[in-house]
């Protein structure tokens, strides 16, 4: 599944389906730091998705990383995730 992801993101870069996926990928890889860098790009794509937020504060979370995976799942859950 990976592989396709970077096949559309070749083509569409701005495809937030694409990235969104990936940064799953990653966090199921449990390689956080990548996969907060693909789910703040799904982010920058599309800020009204409250699922790339909940993810973004789930791997921040597994890194470490409290008050900026608090502020994650708060937005999450103030969007309605």
């Amino acid at each position: 599944a990976e592989k396709h992801f970077h096949i559309v993101i070749e083509k569409d870069p701005k495809n937030f389906n694409a990235k969104f996926n990936l940064g799953l990928v990653r966090v199921e890889r449990k390689d956080y730091v990548d996969a907060i860098s693909q789910l703040n790009q799904a982010i920058v794509i599309d800020s009204t998705r409250p699922v790339a937020r909940l993810w973004l504060g789930v791997a921040l979370l597994e890194k470490g990383d409290l008050p900026l995976a608090e502020r994650e799942l708060n937005r999450a859950l103030v969007m309605g995730g």
